[in-house]
């Protein structure tokens, strides 16, 4: 029974790595069972580290090309929605740190902007790039024009305003309960901030009715912090909580 249940957990491991080394092609076995499954597995060892042929790519070097660098695997390998791990000991800039990216489509050219977007180094796709999806920050983003803050724009905690415009919150569900925020006006200019559908802002102990907008002062530097929740304060509605403000209140 037992040597039953072995050859059975043998055979599932085995079609797994099938699927994973893209079928092993050009591999030809020879020897016993075991062997042809040690070959296997040493074959897909060696797939793993190198990153070809597999959505899995594990690195331990950021930048430059050489081997076990993120930059190393040539963009004509690459798919959309592969995943990289790259682990960093020691090093001069990052130091002892892991980094989680996702091969994706920026919707436009794209340039390496370590360590948040990496390219390949090998027929690089102008849209596509590693984007780092965990670990470390991302750097502030900064608004020149009226619209939407998307909810990956949030992660840095961090919103520049530079415009008279207005720029309107994600729902709190979609930026996630418990995303917090600090909206700063960088230059001297009238901030105003608007919220998704109706929800409602939380100022000075109170919920705003849906739909009111707050809006600085025009000094250089004033700012709104607040965190996205479920309850608003009445009881029931999704909005956005003040945490902090500059010297004049935004209201």
């Amino acid at each position: 029974m037992a040597s039953k249940q072995r050859g059975r957990f043998a055979f599932l491991y085995l079609c797994v790595v099938l699927l994973l080394a893209g079928g092993c092609a050009g591999l030809q076995p020879k020897g016993d069972f075991e062997a042809r499954l040690n070959t296997l597995e040493q074959q897909l060892t060696m797939l793993q580290a190198s990153g070809v042929g597999a959505s899995f790519r594990p690195y331990t070097v950021l930048d430059g090309g050489g081997t076990g660098a993120l930059d190393k695997t040539d963009g004509a390998t690459l798919a959309l929605g592969d995943t990289a791990f790259v682990a960093l000991n020691a090093d001069a800039t990052y130091g002892t740190v892991l980094f989680a990216y996702v091969y994706r489509d920026f919707g436009g050219a794209v340039s390496k902007a370590l360590p948040f977007v990496q390219k390949p180094a090998t027929n690089p796709n102008a849209n596509y790039a590693w984007f780092l999806s965990l670990g470390g920050s991302s750097p502030p983003t900064t608004l020149t024009s009226a619209r939407a803050i998307t909810p990956s724009e949030l992660r840095s905690g961090v919103v520049f305003l530079t415009t008279t415009d207005t720029a309107t919150l994600p729902a709190a569900a979609v930026a996630g309960y418990g995303t917090t925020v600090c909206i700063i006006a960088r230059d001297a200019d009238v901030a105003t901030v608007d919220l998704d559908g109706g929800e409602k802002f939380f100022i000075a102990g109170a919920a705003k009715a849906a739909g009111v907008t707050i809006t600085s002062d025009g000094a250089a530097g004033d700012y709104w912090c607040g965190v996205a929740v479920t309850d608003i304060g009445d009881g029931s509605t999704d909005g956005w909580w003040t945490l902090g403000m500059g010297a004049t209140p935004w209201q």
